[in-house]
């Protein structure tokens, strides 16, 4: 039985380390220099995954080769501060439809199920490793989940085409690309349009869409926004732009031509509303 399948509670955290997440998460010790010494200590005394609570909800969390699940081990609830309003607005709502692409272990989908009532959950991951620690967070440590949600997960990447890719791999497994460097480690793996994806998951509107796929959202949104109807358009947009150097067309001049406007910025995403047709 891998990690990932275990049920919840197989790796709880021992009492040293419960004290040490619990005062950096509820103090300021969860960021800068104190996080990164309590990072080194949590690395080198623990051995394996992290059975805890996050947003209210169980999660899984592999600190050794992820920074965003290390990060929200030591951060808890406050790893999302930027993100958890504007996801809030759209998604604390019955029937609500979100979309998650680049997916990762699942932090941002994790909270997403946390605060939808009922509704449908969409998250795309290409990296194997990566996508057996989402599916084992969104089903594994949280079975009720598929109680409440319409769960789809995909193991692919999204793109122009059906096709196979090299995806580049980095120390940080979170951080892994279709646009990498071709000295470093790669694995190949399967790419589909994301409208076909939203057609396998039935999905008919987008009430809110994540995309954080290091430098390749232009690749998956050009042709998404070229065939899809409007009415498949998401309401929002959280979009990482800090490695925009990486694409080879304008998303903001797309996502313009199409109707959305900034709502705010942080230090890596953009955060975007479609404005109603006049």
């Amino acid at each position: 039985m891998t990690a990932d399948s275990q049920p919840f509670g197989s790796f709880r955290p021992s009492p040293a380390v419960s004290r040490v997440l619990s005062a950096s998460r509820n103090s300021f010790l969860q960021r800068g220099s104190p996080r990164k010494i309590l990072a080194r200590w949590l690395r080198s005394t623990v051995d394996g995954p992290l059975d805890v609570e996050l947003f209210g909800v169980n999660a899984r969390l592999n600190i050794h080769d992820n920074n965003s699940e290390l990060k929200s081990a030591l951060m808890g609830k406050s790893v999302v501060r930027a993100e958890a309003a504007f996801m809030d607005r759209f998604l604390r709502r019955n029937d609500a439809q979100f979309v998650d692409i680049g997916a990762n272990a699942g932090i941002i989908s994790l909270y997403a199920a946390s605060i939808i009532p009922k509704g449908r959950l969409v998250a795309v991951e290409p990296n194997p490793v990566m996508f057996a620690r989402l599916s084992g967070n969104l089903k594994t440590v949280n079975p009720d989940f598929s109680r409440k949600l319409d769960l789809n997960l995909f193991n692919c990447a999204v793109g122009a085409e059906d096709c196979m890719m090299e995806l580049h791999l980095g120390d940080d497994l979170g951080q892994s690309s279709l646009v990498g460097n071709a000295n470093s480690k790669a694995i190949e793996v399967p790419v589909r349009p994301l409208l076909s994806i939203l057609a396998e998951a039935g999905m008919t509107r987008i009430d809110f869409l994540k995309i954080d796929i290091e430098g390749f959202e232009d690749r998956a949104l050009f042709p998404f926004f070229e065939a899809a109807p409007a009415a498949l358009h998401p309401a929002a947009i959280m979009m990482e732009d800090c490695h925009a150097g990486r694409w080879e067309r304008d998303c903001m001049a797309l996502l313009d031509q199409h109707g959305y406007v900034v709502d705010h910025k942080s230090n890596t995403n953009i955060y975007m509303i479609k404005q109603a047709a006049p």
